[in-house]
């Protein structure tokens, strides 16, 4: 199973009030506050922990935890900041999600999965006003709680899939291939 975010950083910068005070001491947990205020980049910083928790947050609620997300309380520790990428870990409670993230100048996007380097994931991300090329011949659902499926339109396979989308940006994430799981035509 996997969680995944992206953050389309024009609309986070236009959208946001990270710099508000009392903002901050509502989402972030003092240490993570600390990487910020050391951390070349801030508002990147921001971005890159909300990405991280919200990663862990679709896993969390994936695996039937239930729809409470109290940023605060999810605590990440980056242990590789480099070249735009970072790994880490978001921990609630005694349970920790591995990440993964990419930086670039428009975006940030992460996946969070529970092994750390086990399998890599499957991701689609585009500009979600050009196309979704996943979709050709397949569909999204949602089950009772909201948790995201892509099934094949022709054999009607279902997958789990990671969802997210901000901004002019989607992302899709998934262990395997869609062609091997019948989910994507020719």
């Amino acid at each position: 199973m996997i969680g995944n975010d992206i953050v389309d950083l024009q609309a986070a910068g236009e959208e946001s009030c990270w710099q508000r005070s009392g903002w901050l001491n509502k989402v972030l947990a003092p240490s993570e506050q600390v990487m910020i205020e050391n951390g070349p980049e801030a508002g990147t910083m921001v971005w890159l922990l909300w990405s991280m928790k919200e990663a862990a947050y679709k896993l969390y609620y994936r695996n039937g935890g239930p729809a409470l997300l109290a940023p605060a309380r999810w605590q990440c520790t980056i242990w590789n900041l480099s070249g735009g990428a970072a790994e880490g870990i978001v921990r609630e409670g005694h349970i920790c999600y591995y990440t993964r993230s990419l930086i670039t100048p428009a975006f940030i996007h992460t996946t969070a999965t529970l092994h750390s380097g086990r399998d890599k994931p499957s991701i689609y991300i585009n500009n979600a006003e050009i196309s979704r090329p996943y979709l050709r011949d397949s569909f999204f659902f949602k089950d009772s709680r909201g948790v995201p499926y892509l099934a094949c339109k022709a054999s009607g396979n279902v997958k789990p899939v990671s969802y997210s989308h901000h901004g002019r940006y989607e992302a899709l994430a998934f262990f395997g291939n869609l062609h091997a799981a019948g989910l994507q035509g020719q």
